[in-house]
């Protein structure tokens, strides 16, 4: 009974967060229309771009990375990229903001092999 009751409890809470969720307060279009200006941006930067060109592609939009290292991963939040979840509905909400994330990664000649745009939210 008391393995019952708590499954039922877990099972509970569990619905009742992702419910909550569903129900976040923030700006989804705004999220949706800065996502797709920023991938569009980073269509831009070709695979196999150069140091100089990355350079180059990081100061026409902004964006303050290092890549000093070479096989390194670099994220970054993006300028114009994040989006605070209202408080107004609930006192508690499961997360505080969604945000975009821009993370590039280079070889061994500082050359860009991998780049990907996530839309992440901060959580619990």
């Amino acid at each position: 009974m008391v393995r019952l009751t708590s499954s039922l409890l877990l099972l509970i809470t569990g619905l009742s967060l992702t419910a909550c969720g569903s129900s976040i307060d923030y700006d989804r279009q705004g999220l949706a229309r800065s996502k797709q200006m920023w991938q569009q941006r980073l269509d831009s930067l070709p695979i196999g771009a150069t140091e100089a060109q990355l350079r180059d592609w990081q100061t026409k939009y902004g964006l303050k990375l290092a890549f000093q290292e070479p096989n390194h991963y670099y994220s970054s939040n993006l300028p114009e990229g994040h989006f605070p979840v209202k408080k107004h509905w609930s006192k508690f909400s499961p997360c505080d903001a969604y945000f975009l994330s821009l993370t590039i990664q280079t070889n061994e000649q500082k050359q860009v092999v991998k780049k990907e745009l996530k839309a992440l939210g901060s959580c619990i």
